[in-house]
């Protein structure tokens, strides 16, 4: 999400610049302003970035997969 976002803005950017009269203010205020709102809030990918710290995300459980679960199955067509 964070990749796909940072793109926009930069794309986004690179039209903005070239207009010599509200481009970069309205960047800032259509583009800028809403994405990093999502990007930095509270469930956004940089929620716990701080400037002196990271608190990466705690793992998410894992349950093993039955056994045989990706073996092929026996009996069809071919079988």
């Amino acid at each position: 999400e964070a990749v796909i976002r940072l793109e926009a803005l930069w794309r986004a950017w690179e039209h903005a610049r070239t207009d010599p009269n509200t481009g970069i203010a309205t960047w800032h205020v259509s583009y800028l302003d809403p994405h990093l709102a999502v990007l930095c809030g509270p469930s956004g990918p940089f929620r716990a970035c701080r400037p002196d710290r990271h608190e990466p995300d705690r793992p998410l459980p894992v349950t093993p997969v039955p056994p045989g679960h990706f073996d092929p199955a026996v009996g069809g067509e071919d079988g």
